[in-house]
């Protein structure tokens, strides 16, 4: 091509090469040391521009993802309950906190008439986006097959086949819907692998485990129910990994400590309950959530 002769300079940025900067002749040209630290500047300098123009690109790059986020989390918050239900002689609180922007918690109450009341506590897996787009698929499968407050179980094997058919092999969904009958006083629920929730009764413990599998796993599951006759003054707490799993010096919050500020806390009414589970936990941790962090309370007052 006609070059006789050429100088090439790095560019630099942090310590990192991003390219050079040549010049060349079509003649035979010895560069004079003046000439080569001249050239050296210039390429500083070209090095430098890029930097900042690398960095104006990478700004706006994440105000455009800050943007999204923000964006997808208010249409989260849109999808969790804005109020929570009355129902006659119960005390209903819940709270949801979610570790980023979006979340992968999810909770819900669908009433059906003025007596039952169905509710759901969920956690997918993942975070960020992927895991709030699994949330709302999951929430939507679930709604469309309530129907009928007497199909627990035949809800959530429906929705365990809708979530094989439409989400990844490494994806599934810990969750629990339970049909509260404030005529009969019965609590009917199934437990897809989720956190079991806890039912305080005088000063025992009742795990509510009876269910199946994780959903999203396996199609052809079976999901059993249980039903349990409600007493007055039962309290029923359901929750996420976000609370048992909280963590400080590497020790998780753990079930027993749940159990002993709930047990502390019986006599208040369910929202106050709510608080206490919340603030224990954070003060836990130091306030450094990792997890999504979610909290229902149920109280039967009569």
């Amino acid at each position: 091509e006609g070059i006789k002769s050429m100088l090439i300079v790095g560019l630099i940025i942090q310590g990192k090469p991003i390219g050079a900067l040549s010049v060349y002749t079509d003649r035979h040209y010895i560069f004079s040391k003046e000439q080569i630290q001249i050239f050296k500047g210039i390429a500083n300098e070209a090095a430098s521009v890029i930097e900042k123009a690398m960095l104006y690109e990478e700004r706006i790059e994440r105000q455009r993802i800050e943007q999204e986020l923000a964006a997808a989390a208010k249409i989260q918050e849109n999808l969790m309950p804005r109020t929570v239900p009355n129902l006659a002689g119960f005390q209903i609180s819940a709270r949801n906190i979610p570790s980023q922007l979006v979340g992968g918690d999810f909770y819900d109450f669908i009433p059906f008439g003025q007596s039952h009341l169905g509710m759901v506590i969920a956690d997918v897996s993942g975070k960020g986006i992927p895991g709030a787009i699994l949330m709302a698929s999951a929430r939507a499968s679930l709604r469309a097959y309530l129907e009928d407050p007497h199909t627990v179980k035949d809800v959530i094997t429906k929705l365990n086949r809708v979530l094989c058919r439409d989400t990844q092999a490494s994806q599934f969904v810990t969750l629990f819907y339970g049909m509260l009958d404030a005529q009969e006083l019965t609590f009917t629920y199934t437990n897809a692998g989720h956190n079991p929730p806890i039912l305080f009764r005088d000063k025992k413990q009742i795990t509510l485990s009876e269910g199946g599998l994780v959903l999203g796993v396996l199609p052809n599951t079976n999901y059993e129910e249980k039903t349990i006759k409600l007493i007055k003054g039962d309290l029923l707490v359901l929750y996420t990994d976000g609370v048992t799993e909280a963590s400080k010096d590497d020790n998780y919050y753990g079930t027993e400590r749940l159990i002993n500020i709930v047990q502390k806390y019986t006599y208040m009414d369910a929202d106050e309950i709510m608080k206490k589970i919340i603030n224990d936990v954070f003060e836990y941790n130091n306030s450094s959530q990792n997890d999504d962090t979610t909290v229902i309370v149920v109280k039967y007052v009569g």
